[in-house]
């Protein structure tokens, strides 16, 4: 067998070992994508979204989006419901997406999503008789709270149904059942501290994020959390990323600065960094790098996040778009070798955003290759591994080739050492 020809067979394989996880572990219901922090204020109301991603065509009969009060700065108490989604007469797209949106929100949305957008008489999502999305909010703004929250999506069940100002923390000292409540079921949740100072701020999701570290006593027994270091306006997971892991987060903060290369009205906010460079003013010029980005992932700096409604979020390195970094990509890079643009949009493979592809762009695809490996369920109180038992027979077929594939590598790279 031609040895590149079996490394590139090979390769293949482990591509469709990793796409066939990620198209099992769709299967459930993700918290894919919220923006609740626009750069400018006057955006607070038309700029907000949520994005969720799934089984394609699935009955979201019984299930709600809530977010969770991290801290009342009048109460001082945490743990009620301040926002709900209610998604009960809802399915997702046909591409396995549903989007929430705000009135007159300027965002285009993929084919075959289900594009839900407020047309009802209040701002923003709308509160509600006002909204024409099931969206009912403390504040009646029609606004996600900057200041700190835990999305959960949630299967209510026999439950009760969740409503504004619901505790699901009465003493303040984390989830009164870990279910959020009893016969719910939490099928995904993730949480942020924007204001880690308050004794008793707490987060409660499986996963959390904030600028600063915090004491455990802030999160729920066994709950992961990770300190950015910058304020956080913009939270999606990691490509089509699936479990509850740091890894699986792209936890950042976007502009509108024309340094970063945004163009007024465009609403195509940025990858954000401090301080912000002064740019050229050469649309052909890169944004000029920045001391320090506002990325756990590291992208790079004026790279457009706001384009992805309806597909999968941006991942370094998946030059295809289609939420892992494979083989595939690798062919993006090598047919485009060479071409130049004058944006991300205008050359996908671009990955250190520079308006070239060049071999740094492969290095940008060799270190990501396989990403995301973040496989699992997420909920909070679930297993966060697959049983073996639960893993369907193709995938060992896949991975049997594929360690076949390798045998036969190494005994021919050793025949022909020997002879």
């Amino acid at each position: 067998m031609n040895r590149s020809f079996a490394v590139w067979v090979l390769q293949l394989l482990v591509t469709a070992t990793i796409a066939f996880f990620a198209s099992a572990a769709a299967a459930e219901l993700y918290i894919n994508e919220i923006y609740f922090n626009p750069p400018s204020m006057a955006l607070d109301t038309t700029h907000e979204y949520v994005e969720l991603r799934g089984t394609p065509g699935m009955s979201l009969a019984d299930h709600y989006l809530i977010f969770v009060e991290n801290y009342d700065s009048v109460t001082f108490a945490s743990g009620s419901i301040e926002h709900v989604f209610d998604l009960t007469t809802r399915s997702m797209g046909t591409n396995g997406f549903l989007t929430l949106r705000q009135k007159d929100s300027p965002y285009t949305v993929a084919s075959g999503t289900t594009s839900l957008t407020n047309s009802g008489l209040g701002d923003g999502f709308g509160s509600g008789s006002s909204s024409s999305i099931g969206a009912s909010d403390s504040n009646g703004d029609g606004e996600i709270e900057n200041s700190g929250f835990t999305a959960m999506l949630i299967n209510k069940g026999t439950g009760i149904t969740p409503s504004l100002g619901l505790d699901l923390d009465d003493m303040n000292d984390g989830l009164d059942v870990p279910t959020g409540h009893a016969n719910w079921t939490i099928l995904d949740s993730i949480g942020f501290l924007q204001q880690t100072e308050a004794a008793n701020s707490r987060s409660y999701g499986k996963i959390n994020f904030g600028p600063s570290s915090v004491p455990t006593s802030h999160l729920e027994p066994g709950a992961a959390y990770a300190s950015v270091g910058y304020e956080i306006e913009y939270i999606a997971r990691w490509g089509n990323s699936t479990g509850q892991t740091a890894a699986g987060w792209h936890i950042t903060n976007l502009t509108n600065d024309p340094a970063s290369g945004y163009q007024s009205g465009s609403s195509n906010f940025r990858q954000s960094g401090s301080p912000h460079p002064a740019n050229d003013g050469n649309v052909n010029t890169p944004p000029p790098q920045p001391s320090t980005i506002d990325s756990n992932q590291g992208v790079p700096y004026g790279t457009i996040l706001t384009n992805t409604l309806g597909a999968p979020n941006f991942l370094s390195g998946d030059y295809d778009k289609n939420g892992i970094v494979d083989a595939r990509d690798y062919l993006v890079w090598r047919n485009t070798l060479g071409q130049t643009g004058t944006d991300v949009a205008d050359v996908p493979a671009d990955g250190n955003h520079n308006y070239l592809v060049d071999s740094t762009d492969h290095t940008v695809w060799k270190a990501r290759f396989g990403q995301p490996l973040s496989f699992g369920s997420p909920g909070a109180g679930a297993s966060t591994g697959i049983s073996p038992s639960t893993v369907p027979e193709p995938v060992g077929w896949l991975l049997a080739t594929a360690a076949s594939l390798g045998a036969i590598l190494l005994r021919k790279r050793a025949s022909d050492v020997n002879r």
